[in-house]
């Protein structure tokens, strides 16, 4: 059942109802997902499909039909219900629930090589689906929308800030044309970070993507990888060959934990400076 109170699951409702969230690596860990249990029960059968999206009025979603499971999609007309399953961190019973939908769409797509054929299927919710779900979405909508406010916000590390916010420390690795360089982090953002590498020939690397890997407390996902160019340089004062880089993330494949990151350190410090005040 949905934690939150009524009121919050309102809010979400009225904001995020035709918000659209795509279920990703990222996304599908952060909600815990469970992709065996996501099935369209249709006449009285259940079959497997993968969610490929969700709203709060829609979902869309992959599916393998042959003639006869084609026909019997096109039949069943409103008798359609999508069941879901989440397993979110911390809690010890999974959530599980359906959704009376009806198809609302079918586009095709050829796989191997051609010899069979997927859909992706449309399918619009008959009524508000159940508060679960609300709550669930509305949540990483939420979370999404204060990363993108938060873009410019630069949050300076040092030993104790890299533990608060989930990192072994302030240690990472830099993968530039192949090699994995040990570097130290000096402060992150939700668009980019700042880390000082030892670098012969510095001006070789600006413009080029790279990849930065985060080391995290989280047994789950101990390493966090994320994609960014590398758009300026400066040397460290009285270090010859030690440099400041400024990195600028891809911010369309920033994975979902990096910004539950960014979020949950700057919601606890607002939290602080509301309590002292």
């Amino acid at each position: 059942m949905a934690i939150l109170p009524a009121v919050k699951i309102q809010e979400y409702y009225e904001k995020y109802q035709s918000k659209e969230l795509f279920f990703n690596k990222s996304i599908r860990q952060e909600t815990g997902l469970d992709t065996s249990k996501v099935m369209l029960k249709m006449c009285g059968n259940m079959f497997p499909c993968v969610l490929y999206s969700c709203s709060m009025s829609y979902a869309k979603i992959v599916m393998n039909l042959d003639e006869e499971a084609f026909s019997m999609i096109q039949n069943a007309k409103n008798a359609l219900t999508l069941h879901f399953s989440f397993l979110p961190d911390q809690q010890k019973h999974d959530i599980q629930f359906f959704v009376s939908c009806t198809t609302k769409a079918l586009k095709s797509f050829k796989i191997n090589n051609g010899r069979d054929t997927s859909y992706i299927i449309t399918l619009a919710f008959y009524q508000k689906p159940p508060d679960d779900l609300i709550e669930i979405l509305g949540k990483v909508l939420e979370s999404i929308e204060n990363f993108e406010k938060r873009k410019e916000l630069r949050i300076k590390l040092d030993k104790k800030i890299a533990d608060e916010i989930g990192f072994i420390s302030q240690k990472a690795l830099i993968e530039i044309d192949s090699i994995n360089r040990p570097c130290i982090i000096t402060d992150i953002s939700a668009s980019g970070c700042g880390a000082i590498l030892m670098l012969l020939k510095p001006d070789l690397i600006v413009n080029k993507t790279i990849k930065i890997t985060y080391h995290l407390q989280d047994l789950k996902m101990p390493n966090l990888i994320l994609t960014g160019v590398v758009k300026r340089y400066e040397q460290v004062e009285s270090k010859k060959l030690l440099y400041q880089i400024g990195i600028l993330y891809d911010l369309e494949s920033v994975p979902y934990k990096y910004k539950n990151i960014i979020n949950g350190y700057i919601d606890e410090l607002e939290h602080k400076i509301k309590f002292n005040r």
